[in-house]
């Protein structure tokens, strides 16, 4: 199996996690290396990066997770990846993986929060056990994302024409930007591109809250 990577994101003692589109099943997938995250030596020794495209072999056991994870969970062998080519990628249009124009769109419909501050909702959550995607995509104008700093940690405001959102910045490429050059940085690092290719996914359910699966931005691609 051949898996563009679409989400490259940042988790907790060095792991990753790691999500793509493969074109032949026609659905997004996050593979596990044998069941597990993503070890950063094995990130880097298989060249993995936004707009790669990896081999993997997948083993047939199902992932011990909860829905809307297991949509996409694919427990693989890790022995199997291999890296295939570098770009270049269509992000729009057939073939591409696709987009919807809003976040309501994206998740059916279930997606929640926990309060709302001057018309921007916050906290945005799904509920474990929903049954659903955990990884989808809008396209939006590149003026209707902002980044913000919010206690030490890089945000975005996300104005899908339906609702505005705050959503935590998970993605590895963006968070690096950011580190590296602020805000201004984290903007230098979009596309130039007259539309954005905007992936977000969901934290599994964790800590104080195990029946919220918070949303996140994943990626950002044009």
């Amino acid at each position: 199996m051949q898996i563009l990577v679409t989400d490259l994101t940042d988790m907790q003692d060095g792991h990753y996690c790691v999500a793509g589109w493969d074109s032949d099943g026609l659905r997004m997938v996050r593979p596990l290396p044998d069941g597990r995250h993503w070890l950063h030596d094995l990130v880097t020794h298989n060249h993995v990066a936004l707009g790669v495209t990896i081999q993997v072999t997948p083993t047939g056991r199902r992932h011990p997770g909860e829905f809307p994870h297991t949509t996409e969970d694919l427990d693989v062998d890790a022995d199997s990846i291999r890296f295939i080519r570098r770009g270049p990628v269509r992000w729009f249009g057939q073939e591409s993986p696709p987009t919807v124009a809003t976040i309501s769109e994206a998740f059916a419909g279930n997606v929640r929060c926990n309060s709302a501050f001057d018309g921007v909702q916050q906290g945005v959550h799904i509920l474990t056990k929903t049954i659903g995607p955990s990884l989808a995509a809008i396209s939006i104008l590149p003026a209707s994302i902002q980044f913000v700093a919010v206690f030490g940690k890089l945000k975005a405001v996300v104005d899908d024409g339906e609702a505005k959102y705050q959503l935590a910045v998970s993605c590895h490429r963006l968070k690096a930007a950011w580190r590296d050059g602020g805000i201004e940085g984290a903007k230098r690092s979009l596309p130039d591109a007259p539309r954005l290719h905007v992936r977000l996914g969901l934290a599994r359910g964790f800590g104080d809250a195990p029946e919220k699966c918070y949303m996140m931005i994943n990626g950002i691609h044009g």
